[in-house]
């Protein structure tokens, strides 16, 4: 995001501030005005790291009567620098 000038708004935006007005416990956890990261991932190790080996892979298939099926794992971190400064994941999504 740093390299399009158009989005320094929604940068300055991704604070605990900021998701604190939807998640309250989100701001009394990390504290007011911390910067937020976000992470998208669409690795297949992430899913089962997170979700366990059952994820079925990204991918295309064709059944036996012709019809085309689409699986599409996503996966995101939002990584939060807490109160000491550090970089921990407050949050993993995954879709």
């Amino acid at each position: 995001m740093n390299l399009d000038p158009r989005i320094a708004v929604m940068k300055q935006l991704l604070t605990t501030t900021t998701i604190g007005m939807l998640i309250p416990s989100f701001k009394e956890q990390y504290g007011d005005n911390r910067p937020i990261d976000v992470v998208l991932t669409a690795s297949q190790d992430y899913m089962t790291t997170g979700l366990g080996t059952d994820v079925t892979p990204s991918g295309l298939q064709i059944e036996a009567n012709g019809n085309f099926v689409m699986t599409v794992n996503l996966g995101a971190q939002l990584i939060v620098e807490n109160k000491q400064n550090v970089q921990v994941e407050a949050r993993a999504l995954y879709l």
